[in-house]
């Protein structure tokens, strides 16, 4: 074992009460499913989890493609970590994949370095976080804890959000806008 995982795993504080009511929408500890290709980091990420009573760490895969293999609605995870990159069909890919099969499942993603263009993709997505692979064991906890507890947004809400303006009014207002801007061009060229 590497100086660094020992480091690490006499730091983590098992179980810390704070976190330890939270529990899925269901009443049951949050069911977690790790999806990284880097085997030590998994299997390290899966201990530290495992540690926290409102945490079920249940299955890992070194893919996306094996987590679709078994990924089905009936025995989808509560939240899904995946990492971004990875051989084959990366995580930002697998995203809309693991929606279709789960819909149900929030996914956070993780990275090794934070990219913002990756980052807006995951959300644009339907990633509910997109962390960099060092956040705090404490900060990732919390992170499927409110991801497992914040209800998945309605289709409908998706599809038509509430429009919060009148299109007449907004098209009267560029209208005046352009009109006084001509008006002011003319009077300033004279």
């Amino acid at each position: 074992m590497n100086p660094i995982a020992t480091q690490v795993r006499s730091t983590i504080r098992p179980k810390p009460a704070a976190l330890n009511g939270r529990q899925s929408a269901r009443g049951a500890p949050i069911r977690v499913w790790l999806v990284d290709d880097q085997e030590p980091l998994r299997l390290l990420l899966a201990e530290l989890l495992q540690r926290f009573d409102s945490i079920q760490c249940e299955q890992q895969f070194p893919s996306a493609e094996a987590l679709l293999q078994e990924l089905q609605a009936q025995n989808a995870p509560d939240v899904l970590l995946m990492d971004v990159q990875m051989p084959g069909l990366d995580g930002l890919d697998a995203l809309e994949k693991v929606a279709a099969i789960a819909p149900s499942t929030r996914v956070i993603m993780m990275t090794t370095f934070y990219d913002i263009e990756r980052a807006t993709r995951a959300r644009a997505g339907g990633a509910f976080a997109f962390l960099v692979k060092t956040t705090p064991i404490d900060s990732v906890v919390e992170q499927i804890c409110q991801a497992a507890c914040t209800p998945m947004p309605t289709p409908a809400a998706i599809i038509a959000p509430e429009v919060q303006h009148e299109p007449e009014h907004l098209l009267a207002r560029v209208l005046n806008f352009l009109r006084n801007a001509v008006l002011g061009s003319r009077c300033e060229a004279s």
